[in-house]
C-alpha cells in the first residue's frame, strides 16, 4: 500500500528517515520473508518452538538494528497471527 503513494521520504515510527527503497528492503522485504517462511511451518504443524528455533538466527537479516532483541519475537508473533487466521491485510 505504501508503494502506491510513491513517497520520496519515509519517517518511520522508529529508526532513521529513509527513502522508499530502503524501507522496502529493511521492513517490507523482512515482513514478506517472515510470512513466506512461517506460513508453511504453520501449515505443516511444525510447532511454534520448532519454527522459532529454525528461523531464529537468520543471517540475511542480522544487519537490521535490534535484530538480536526483536527477531525471535517477530517469528513467534508471526506464527501465532497466522495460526489464528490473522493475515495482516489492510482492508
Amino acid at each position: 500500500a505504501l508503494d502506491t503513494l510513491q513517497p520520496t521520504v519515509i519517517v518511520p515510527g522508529h529508526g532513521a528517515v529513509c527513502d522508499a527503497a530502503k524501507a522496502r528492503r529493511d521492513t517490507g522485504d523482512y515482513l514478506d520473508w517472515l510470512v513466506a517462511q512461517v506460513a508453511p511451518a504453520v501449515e505443516r504443524w511444525d510447532g511454534l518452538e520448532t519454527t522459532v528455533a529454525r528461523l531464529g538466527d537468520e543471517p540475511r537479516w542480522r544487519y537490521l538494528e535490534h535484530f538480536d532483541t526483536l527477531h525471535r519475537g517477530n517469528v513467534n508473533r508471526t506464527y501465532v497471527q497466522i495460526e489464528n487466521g490473522q493475515t495482516g491485510e489492510i482492508p
